[in-house]
C-alpha cells in the first residue's frame, strides 16, 4: 500500500512541475482521413448544331417520326452528332420501323439538304422494315444524319442509334 502512495505522490508532484513550468507534452494530432471518391472520367462535349436538327448523343438512341407528304421537308428527320477525335469507329443506323426508310450521314448539313446530296455514307439497299446502317472508321467531328423515307407519302416512327469505339 505504501508503494501506491509513493507513485501517486510522484505522479502528483510531476503533473505539479508541468504546470508550473507551463511545459508541454507534445502531442501528434492526427487529422481524420478524408474520404476519397474516385476520378471522374471526362465527358466529351461536341460544339454547335444546325438548329435545323435533333442531338443525337454519343452511344445512345433516340425514337425518331417521319409524316409524310408532297415536300421534302416532311420526309425527312435531321439529327446532329459529335464525336470525339481519334476514334477507331463510329457505327450509326436506323431499326424498328417497318416503310423503307433510307440513312444519309455527311459532315455537312447542306450537302445533305440539297437535292442531289447523299453524303459521304449512306445505306439505302434495305426493304420495307429492314434495318440500316453505316460505318465510318476514324471518325471525329461533327456529323449530320438524314432518314428519307423512300415513298414520300409514307410516315412512321424508327430508332436511330450510334456506337462510338474510341
Amino acid at each position: 500500500m505504501q508503494k501506491k502512495r509513493i507513485v501517486w505522490i510522484t505522479v502528483l508532484v510531476v503533473f505539479a512541475l508541468l504546470l508550473a513550468c507551463q511545459c508541454q507534452v507534445p502531442v501528434e494530432v492526427v487529422p481524420p482521413a478524408q474520404p476519397t471518391s474516385p476520378p471522374q472520367p471526362t465527358v466529351f462535349v461536341g460544339g454547335d448544331c444546325n438548329p435545323n436538327t435533333t442531338p443525337l448523343p454519343m452511344n445512345s438512341s433516340l425514337t425518331g417520326y417521319i409524316a409524310g407528304g408532297d415536300e421534302f421537308l416532311e420526309t425527312i428527320a435531321m439529327y446532329c452528332l459529335w464525336v470525339p477525335e481519334g476514334g477507331s469507329q463510329l457505327v450509326i443506323g436506323i431499326r424498328d420501323f417497318n416503310i423503307d426508310f433510307d440513312i444519309y450521314v455527311s459532315s455537312s448539313y447542306e450537302e445533305l439538304m440539297s437535292p442531289t446530296g447523299m453524303g459521304q455514307y449512306y445505306d439505302r439497299d434495305g426493304g420495307p422494315g429492314e434495318p440500316e446502317q453505316v460505318t465510318i472508321p476514324n471518325p471525329g467531328g461533327r456529323y449530320y444524319i438524314q432518314i428519307v423515307a423512300y415513298e414520300f407519302n409514307t410516315s412512321g416512327s424508327f430508332t436511330i442509334w450510334n456506337q462510338f469505339t474510341p
